[in-house]
């Protein structure tokens, strides 16, 4: 160990309370219909218009949220983040232009594919999200849900360690936060 003055250490970049870091990988973990998708638009547009809808700081902000969502059509996105705005009474100037949605039933994302040969994972997936973070200036990707990023067995711990590795790589090349959101089985 080298002894360095603690008091260089540069603080946690935290983005939203004590639950997102620039440049690293989060996750909500939840079973399903409990309201993960719900806490992923909270913090988008808690994120986006500075304001702290969750009962969770926004440090620095406001910043540039991605809500990819894999499973809904953007209709129902548009619900959910609609039905948001007007409990939270949130205009569009609020937001600006810091709000992005995607939906998986348009926009496909596929990060790794599995054959009996064992897993890939696509480089050019991440290279394309980690150009539009780049150019759209996006500081946080919500990703709804993980399970539907990929086609790998989730029981393969080696494939889901590799996957998620790759997910913190983006997050630490492009310096955003990458929050996973992951369905447990009912209980």
């Amino acid at each position: 160990y080298s002894w360095r003055d603690a008091r260089t250490i540069p603080p946690r970049p935290w983005l939203l309370g004590h639950w997102m870091l620039k440049g690293e990988v989060s996750a909500v973990v939840a079973p399903g219909g409990t309201g993960k998708s719900t806490i992923g638009v909270g913090m988008g547009l808690s994120l986006a218009t500075d304001r702290s809808l969750l009962g969770k700081s926004v440090h620095d902000g406001p910043h540039s949220a991605w809500l990819f969502n894999l499973e809904d059509g953007i209709d129902e996105l548009e619900r959910q983040v609609g039905a948001a705005t007007i409990y939270h009474g949130i205009e569009r100037s609020d937001c600006g232009d810091r709000l992005f949605l995607d939906s998986g039933t348009t926009q496909p994302l596929r990060t790794a594919t599995e054959t009996r040969d064992g897993f890939t994972i696509d480089e050019s997936a991440f290279d394309a999200m980690a150009a539009t973070i780049r150019n759209r200036s996006i500081t946080a990707v919500i990703v709804d849900p993980f399970i539907s990023s990929h086609t790998v067995s989730e029981a393969s711990n080696e494939a889901i360690d590799a996957i998620v590795k790759r997910w913190k790589r983006l997050a630490q090349e492009t310096g955003c936060a990458v929050v996973l959101v992951h369905h447990t089985r009912k209980l």
